[in-house]
């Protein structure tokens, strides 16, 4: 290996290698991105349901809970536990924490503002719902999805063009 001899030679060494000539990266980052407009709607989609459903000043979230005490899969003791002490005690409380966390954490992850704090208040609100019995595969992709954006969080200098 030469050493370089000239200023030019030791700018072209530090030149970052294009994002093209690493197209797996590539494909990572532009995942990451469209996963975080999804999940980022997922919760937008949510709150708006929330609302529409009367979470706020109804006791819609209070007929949610009891139909999930009742409907199959069955809970676990924890869940069961969880529910009749602590959720639906405090429904009205707790659904305006779930109805009005759910757009802060929409608009973060839409418009990639403090992208690791709202994925990491993602996981907390979505540990909160597999808690209470909602529970499937979907949530725990979603959960890892969430975790995945609080560990490499992608702002819009950093995300590829789509």
């Amino acid at each position: 290996m030469s050493i370089p001899t000239t200023e030019t030679d030791w700018r072209s060494a530090l030149v970052p290698v294009p994002v093209a000539a690493r197209p797996a990266r590539s494909v990572i980052k532009r995942a990451l991105v469209v996963g975080r407009y999804l999940l980022g709607l997922l919760f937008l989609v949510g709150f708006v349901a929330k609302v529409i459903d009367g979470w706020l000043w109804s006791d819609a979230f209070l007929d949610h809970l009891n139909a999930r005490l009742i409907d199959p899969p069955p809970l676990t003791a924890f869940q069961q536990m969880f529910l009749t002490q602590f959720v639906i005690p405090h429904y009205f409380p707790l659904g305006w924490v779930v109805t009005l966390g759910e757009l802060p954490i929409a608009l973060g992850l839409l418009f990639s503002v403090r992208i690791r704090f709202f994925a990491i208040s993602a996981v907390a609100m979505m540990i909160g719902f597999a808690a209470g019995g909602y529970v499937d595969v979907s949530t725990m992709f979603l959960m890892a999805f969430a975790i995945a954006l609080a560990i490499y969080p992608l702002s819009g200098r950093q995300a590829p063009s789509l």
